[in-house]
């Protein structure tokens, strides 16, 4: 049993490894500081230079009054005079959607002969990401 350590040379061995272990165990090693490129700083208000530029993206805004489901006979038997039933009633908001998803909801008023939506609500970014998920 010459193989097996007395607790004198166990502790002895533990008291002279120490210095050489960090705290995680593991023997320490030296790091060297590495180079590194300057970063930019972070960015401020908003550029007004990307702003303008983004004032002329066009966005594909649609007006939704109703919705309704039709089978391809009822489809085909359409003729000029059909009525379609839609899923909201007369005096329902209209759904305003923008890239088609729902940005605000509005109410259809006629003007100087034309049709036009008054907004009546505008729907929360959280809201707009709960629907459009």
């Amino acid at each position: 049993m010459a193989d097996e350590l007395s607790q004198a040379e166990i502790d002895a061995l533990l008291a002279q490894g120490t210095d050489d272990i960090d705290e995680g165990g593991s023997p320490a090693e030296e790091i060297a500081p590495v180079a590194t490129a300057p970063t930019r700083r972070a960015i401020g208000p908003v550029n007004k230079d990307i702003e303008s530029l983004l004032m002329d993206v066009s966005l594909n805004m649609k007006i939704e009054v109703g919705r309704t489901r039709m089978s391809i006979d009822e489809i085909l038997r359409l003729r000029e005079g059909s009525v379609i039933e839609l899923n909201k009633l007369a005096g329902d908001p209209v759904d305003i959607l923008v890239n088609e998803r729902l940005v605000a909801k509005g109410e259809i008023l006629v003007l100087n002969e034309a049709f036009c939506i008054r907004i009546t609500e505008i729907v929360s970014p959280k809201d707009r990401l709960a629907r459009n998920l």
